[in-house]
C-alpha cells in the first residue's frame, strides 16, 4: 500500500501526469485492447462446428469463479488457456514448466484442501491435456476425490491424439488410440458419485461448463470429456 500510495500523491505521481507519460500509457493500453481483441478472434469456434482450447477457456472463463485457483498441465495449449483465461489474483495459476507429467490431479486435490484449510473455500479447476490425465493415476486421483470429499473440476483436453502427428505416433507406439473413456474412468473410480460429462460440439459447451461448476459447487467433482481442435 506504501508503494501505490506514494505513485498516487508522492514525486512518482507528477512524473507520471506528465504529457509524455499520459501518452505512453494511451499508447500501452491501445496495444493491450488490440491485443485482447485478436486473442478473442482467434478463439471464436470453427465453421465446421469445432472448437480449440482457445474457445474453451473463454467460455470457462465466463463461468468460473473470478477467484478460481487454475491447476494446468496442457503442455503445448498452456498459452491458449492463459490468453483466455487471463488470471490475475497472486496464487490463481498454478503451471509447472519443467518436463515432469502427471502431477496436476494430486496437485489439484493439495489446492483445494489448502484452500480450504485457509478457510478461503476456493473453486479449482485443473486443465489437462489427454496424455497428461492418463499420467495422473486418475484412478487413484478421483478415488481420493470421493474418500476424502475434496470437489474439483477437471477439463481434460481430448484432441484425440494429436491429429497432425497421428501416423508418426502409431509407428513409434505413442498413440492413445483408440482413446480411453477419460470421464467414465474418473466415474468409476468415484464408485458412481464422479460427475462425468463429454461435449464435442461449441453449441453445448457453455451448458455443459455451467452445469459443471454447478456440480463442484454443491461438492461433487465433475470430469468434462472436451474434443478440441488441437493447437489454436
Amino acid at each position: 500500500m506504501q508503494i501505490v500510495d506514494d505513485l498516487r500523491t508522492g514525486e512518482a505521481s507528477k512524473v507520471l501526469a506528465t504529457k509524455a507519460q499520459t501518452a505512453a500509457e494511451e499508447a500501452r493500453l491501445q496495444s493491450y485492447t488490440a491485443k485482447i481483441e485478436r486473442i478473442a478472434k482467434a478463439a471464436e469456434p470453427f465453421p465446421n462446428n469445432t472448437f480449440g482450447t482457445g474457445h474453451l477457456s473463454k467460455v470457462l472463463r465466463s463461468v468460473c469463479p473470478e477467484d478460481t485457483i487454475w491447476a494446468v498441465e496442457a503442455v503445448t495449449n498452456t498459452s491458449f488457456i492463459h490468453d483466455n483465461v487471463r488470471p490475475t489474483l497472486p496464487g490463481s495459476w498454478i503451471n509447472c514448466g519443467g518436463g515432469g507429467l502427471g502431477w496436476s490431479g494430486g496437485g489439484a486435490l493439495g489446492m483445494k484442501l489448502a484452500a480450504d484449510a485457509e478457510g478461503k473455500g476456493q473453486f479449482v479447476c485443473q486443465i489437462v491435456g489427454d496424455g497428461t490425465y492418463l499420467f495422473s493415476m486418475p484412478s487413484s486421483v478421483y478415488w481420493i476425490s470421493k474418500r476424502y470429499n475434496i470437489p474439483i473440476l477437471t477439463i481434460v483436453l481430448n484432441n484425440n491424439d494429436g491429429e497432425a502427428a497421428e501416423a508418426t505416433n502409431e509407428e513409434m507406439n505413442i498413440s492413445f488410440n483408440p482413446p480411453p473413456d477419460y470421464a467414465g474412468i474418473a466415474a468409476a473410480a468415484g464408485t458412481g458419485d464422479i460427475f462425468a460429462l463429454k461435449v464435442t460440439k461449441p453449441d453445448g459447451l457453455e451448458a455443459v461448463l455451467r452445469d459443471a461448476v454447478a456440480k463442484v459447487k454443491g461438492g461433487q467433482t465433475t470430469v468434462v470429456d472436451c474434443r478440441i481442435v488441437t493447437d489454436c
